[in-house]
């Protein structure tokens, strides 16, 4: 008769999802920040309208580049450029909303700060993610996320 053998009882698996505890923080926060910004989007479907929150995740690119710059990394003349260029295009996707009111601006402000957090989530295991193998990073982010 064959024996079953379960996915936590294969080598591969094991080995694959180890991690050092230095990681766990650094995760644990991760996964929070990960599920902030979805339940945040999320959220800001309720409060905007739908092609403004979707056009407002562009921004998430021009936080990440801020964050670049504060944590030390050199962004390029371009990236400055393309930083500006999105800055003029989150301005005339959001002007409308100022027409629509007080709620749809606050929908804008909850999607902005939902990628305020996936930038957050990235800055805060950037270390991990560098370190550990892509499943390790996934399944923790996964399970921590939840």
């Amino acid at each position: 008769r064959d024996k079953i053998i379960a996915w936590h009882d294969l080598p591969a698996w094991r080995k694959e999802l180890r991690f050092d505890r230095l990681h766990l923080p650094m995760m644990l926060l991760g996964g929070a920040l990960l599920a902030g910004h979805f339940a945040l989007w999320i959220h800001a479907f309720d409060l905007t309208d739908y092609s403004s929150n979707l056009l407002l995740l562009v921004s998430q690119p021009v936080m990440a580049a801020l964050a670049g710059a504060y944590l030390g990394e050199r962004p390029t003349r371009r990236t400055w450029i393309s930083v500006a260029l999105a800055g003029v295009g989150l301005a005339v996707i959001t002007s409308g909303d100022f027409r629509l009111g007080p709620r749809e601006l606050l929908g804008d402000l909850v999607s902005i700060i939902a990628n305020a957090s996936i930038t957050g989530f990235y800055v805060v295991t950037r270390r991990a993610r560098a370190t550990l193998p892509l499943s390790t990073e996934s399944t923790a982010m996964t399970l921590f996320s939840q």
